[in-house]
């Protein structure tokens, strides 16, 4: 840590390039119907030969829904995740309190199997809170959809 209790890229990060620690922020959501937890995931770096780190892959919000199987008791196996990236992520903390917004994600994009799997998470209001869902969708052989949902 630096003395103004800062860290700094020269502290945080080892010779190669590899982030020399495990950090984990975690800030979960119980509710009688599933569970939310938001994860931070870190960047991925590279060292280049001119010893300029490289951002490989952005870092992200990761969003892990649970359904319930009972009370306080959630699914694990079940589980779903959502990846919102730093644009996504300004869209939600701007939201007003009437505004809703929609994110749609094909995990395999860039590969052979893109347009086969959809999720999409949408966030509405809803009282003096909002409501959350994820839905996942298999396509093209049919539209079979997993959705979650939670109040907060």
């Amino acid at each position: 840590m630096s003395r103004a209790g800062i860290s700094t890229i020269r502290e945080t990060f080892s010779a190669d390039g590899k982030f020399a620690g495990q950090v984990s922020a975690p800030f979960s959501v119980y509710k009688g119907k599933a569970a939310l937890s938001a994860s931070p995931v870190l960047p991925k770096f590279s060292k280049l030969d001119s010893g300029i780190l490289k951002v490989d892959r952005s870092g992200t919000i990761m969003l892990t829904f649970w359904p319930a199987i009972g009370e306080r008791k959630y699914d694990w196996e079940k589980r779903q995740k959502f990846a919102l990236s730093a644009t996504e992520v300004g869209s939600l903390i701007s939201l007003g309190s009437k505004d809703s917004c929609e994110f749609f994600h094909d995990p395999s994009m860039l590969s052979s199997n893109a347009g086969q799997v959809r999720k999409s998470l949408s966030v509405k209001p809803h009282d003096s809170g909002y409501f959350i869902s994820l839905g996942k969708c298999f396509y093209p052989t049919m539209c079979l959809c997993r959705t979650f949902c939670i109040k907060i």
